[in-house]
């Protein structure tokens, strides 16, 4: 398997997990299952994760972890205690080392903070590799591909 396919995998299934572990957050927010299936980030059902629902997920996404609203990710809020090791078992320590490689890729500029900018880019990245065809616009096969 590609690096770039496990990191995607492993994003999704944490970001997935995270949901599923904070259901009033998840409901405060408003947030569709992100990362969970297809049809949650489909928004309009139109058969397409566009690449603005996309974003949209990880804007909703960034608003959540941003505890303390400082429009920036330190790396306590982007690893959340709500994701670490002690809720994922024995991986969960190399899923808390595959975040940490993440958050330090997307920290383009190095102050060890993600700004809203860094993180939805740092996150469509995996979009970008995921869209084969270059359309803009994941279909059903593309998406669950990404997963592999």
């Amino acid at each position: 398997m590609r690096s770039t396919s496990w990191q995607a995998h492993i994003l999704g299934t944490v970001l997935g997990a995270f949901l599923s572990l904070t259901p009033a957050v998840h409901a405060a927010q408003e947030l569709p299952p992100i990362f969970q299936s297809f049809e949650g980030i489909d928004a309009d059902g139109d058969g397409f994760i566009s690449l603005e629902e996309a974003r949209e997920v990880h804007i909703r996404f960034f608003a959540v972890l941003d505890e303390n609203r400082d429009d920036s990710l330190t790396t306590v809020e982007f690893l959340s205690k709500r994701i670490g090791p002690a809720e994922f078992g024995f991986g969960g320590p190399r899923l808390y080392d595959t975040l940490e490689k993440l958050f330090s890729a997307w920290n383009v500029n190095g102050d060890k903070k993600l700004s809203k900018a860094e993180f939805i880019a740092g996150g469509l990245t995996g979009f970008a590799r995921a869209d084969r065809n270059g359309d803009s616009r994941l279909s059903k096969a593309e998406y669950e591909a990404s997963l592999r």
